[in-house]
């Protein structure tokens, strides 16, 4: 993998993470106010609660895929051969 094939990768990890995070923020409200009523989110609002639980799981999987390749070395590309006169 090269230097740009990396960048672009992590640029693409980092957008896929963006997009579960704000899939996980949007059930807050519900959560909060059920933690203020004394209520389980999970039982009061199923569909949401699985939705922000499928969100968590992929966030933390992209989390550990970006941070692996982060860690892997991008391959330098090879000169170009000079011209033999």
């Amino acid at each position: 993998m090269t230097r740009e094939e990396k960048t672009q990768q992590l640029q693409h990890l980092k957008e896929q993470l963006e997009e579960q995070r704000v899939k996980m923020v949007a059930s807050d409200g519900k959560a909060a106010k059920c933690s203020k009523m004394g209520l389980s989110f999970e039982d009061k609002y199923p569909d949401d609660y699985a939705e922000y639980v499928a969100a968590n799981e992929s966030y933390n999987a992209i989390e550990a895929e970006i941070a692996e390749l982060e860690t892997t070395e991008a391959e330098e590309p090879e000169p170009a051969p000079a011209d033999a006169e």
